[in-house]
């Protein structure tokens, strides 16, 4: 019997501010569509949505993705960022504004729509 892996959506965001609102709306929206949801294991968001090298862990979470979506976040998430971008893992923001992630490169598409995070997703995990 072939074993059939489910699609991976890792979420990458602050490991302090849990920036509660989107990131539990997400994460309710994806625990429906029959994926893994793939979070640094941190506080903040990574709490809110669902001790290693932080480097290594980014380099894990983002290669393990089939899609990326990233919220808010510091240096930490900025570092996912440019990880998600090196290895061309499709990536989208969920940012009301781009400075919630500094220096978000202009090639990051940023939303702040839900529904246009949702059909991103969708689109890539098809």
């Amino acid at each position: 019997m072939a074993v059939t892996r489910l699609p991976v959506v890792g979420i990458l965001g602050s490991g302090s501010v849990a920036h509660e609102e989107r990131a539990t709306t997400l994460g309710r929206w994806l625990a429906g569509q029959g994926v893994h949801l793939l979070t640094g294991g941190g506080g903040g968001v990574m709490s809110a949505g669902s001790g290693s090298e932080p480097m290594s862990r980014n380099h894990i979470n983002v290669l393990s993705s089939n899609v990326l979506v990233a919220l808010p976040g510091g240096a930490g998430t900025a570092s996912e960022v440019s990880l998600a971008l090196r290895y061309q893992r499709p990536l989208i923001a969920y940012l009301r504004a781009r400075d919630e992630i500094p220096d978000l490169p202009d090639s990051v598409r940023a939303e702040s729509d839900l529904e246009r995070i949702k059909a991103f997703v969708r689109e890539r995990i098809a």
